[in-house]
């Protein structure tokens, strides 16, 4: 736990507003000796699967013996998870004795929280000799305050229609802001992109003068298989000749794309972070990410996921109806204003057996009695509605292998759970 002074001086971070562009953030780095110029970084953007690429390629990394670094956010309970190091995130207590340097920095600059995480995160990779650092963007990618950073590789995951109101309402205007992380001297590496984002993409490689590797084109994947220890498939690419048959400890079909994507990732970085077969299968095979497929162990009837736009929960639909094919579910959903509800709720309909809205806790929450609405309207069985303090305690006590329980729908929500059940232990 952080001291109270420490945490009150992150929540007044927020006094500072939220803003796009980086005059701001590189007079931070400048003060603190611009620490990301000491380590290779590779920038990943995206609407989604980027927090999924970014965990597997510093698996992968790691697993070849280097030391590495990643960034990504938000995060679920604490903001040290944003933070991880050679695997491992920082503790409270590292996070506070590190941060607290360079808070006269922070305040001298109005740093806003997102820069404030951002340059503490690099500060960190440079005084702990990380050799790679995985850097997600936070929004965007343009204006973000990650793109401080000069990469060896920028990676564009997925594009969709989100967060309009700061990125534009077309996919061709959101797709311009995440190609902003594209630099001269580099190299691109695209996910299935739709062709509205695609062409820009294209565009901004050709303006800079990198080259883009779309990862469809030098990877083919086959014969997914997904079960609860996580999913297996096949591939063919002349980048990784010795390799075939790939499991990796993420669920569904859509992280074998993403697996391909880190896979041509990792083929493209070869002349400056060289990983040989081995590494790879050792390295997709062992990685774990916090709130995605995740079961509670101490309630095994239990599933939390932070899916929270129609793709992602398109995405864990599939999957929850892949590895439980014959099983019902109560789901306790909890959505941000800015979502999509019904494009979400039509995603999840499949799976539930009853639903119960939950407000969020956050001052961007749909209200739970709007989401109930929205799910009655398309003929969804509403048991509850309210906030997870009200909610859970009956919910809790009921649940089994038998009659399993899913959270899904915000990390706010899932954070929730996950805070409940440590003070429970």
């Amino acid at each position: 736990m952080f001291s109270a002074g420490f945490s009150r001086f992150l929540d007044s971070l927020g006094m500072f507003g939220w803003r796009l562009g980086l005059e701001n953030i590189h007079a931070i780095m400048e003060r603190l000796g611009d620490p990301q110029r000491q380590f290779i970084c590779v920038h990943v953007a995206g609407s989604n699967g980027k927090g999924s690429v970014s965990h597997l390629l510093e698996a992968v990394f790691r697993a070849a013996g280097y030391r590495t670094g990643l960034y990504t956010s938000p995060h679920l309970v604490t903001p040290a998870e944003r933070v991880r190091i050679a695997g491992q995130p920082l503790s409270d207590a590292e996070f506070e004795k590190r941060m607290r340097p360079l808070l006269p920095v922070f305040e001298q600059q109005q740093a806003t929280y997102f820069e404030a995480m951002t340059a503490f995160a690099l500060q960190c990779f440079a005084g702990d000799e990380v050799e790679i650092a995985i850097v997600e963007t936070g929004l965007g990618g343009r204006l973000d305050a990650t793109n401080v950073i000069e990469p060896a590789l920028s990676i564009i995951t997925s594009i969709s229609l989100e967060h309009q109101a700061w990125l534009g309402e077309t996919l061709a205007a959101i797709a311009a802001e995440k190609a902003g992380i594209i630099k001269p001297g580099t190299a691109c590496v695209a996910g299935n992109l739709v062709p509205e984002a695609l062409t820009v993409v294209e565009a901004r490689c050709r303006e800079v003068g990198v080259p883009l590797f779309q990862a469809e084109q030098e990877i083919a994947v086959d014969d997914i298989r997904i079960g609860q220890q996580g999913s297996r498939f096949r591939v063919q690419s002349r980048l990784w000749p010795g390799i075939e048959d790939i499991t990796i400890g993420l669920h569904g079909r859509h992280q074998a794309g993403n697996a391909a994507l880190a896979l041509v990732a990792l083929a493209k970085l070869r002349e400056l972070a060289p990983v040989a077969a081995q590494h790879v299968l050792r390295g997709l095979r062992d990685v774990a990410i916090p709130g995605r497929f995740q079961h509670v162990h101490e309630l095994p009837g239990l599933l939390i996921d932070v899916a929270h736009n129609p793709e992602s929960m398109h995405a864990f639909a599939e999957t929850v109806r892949l590895v439980y094919p014959h099983t019902a579910f109560r789901v306790l959903l909890g959505l941000l204003r800015d979502k999509d509800r019904s494009a979400v709720l039509q995603a999840l309909a499949p799976i539930v057996d009853e639903l119960y809205c939950v407000t969020p806790e956050s001052d961007r929450a749909l209200p739970a009695q709007d989401l109930a609405a929205s799910a009655r309207g398309l003929g969804l069985q509403v048991a509850g509605q309210g906030s997870f303090r009200e909610l859970w305690p009956g919910i809790r006590q009921t649940i089994s292998e038998q009659d399993p329980v899913i959270v899904t729908g915000s990390h706010f929500l899932v954070a929730e759970v996950l805070r409940n059940e440590a003070g429970a232990e």
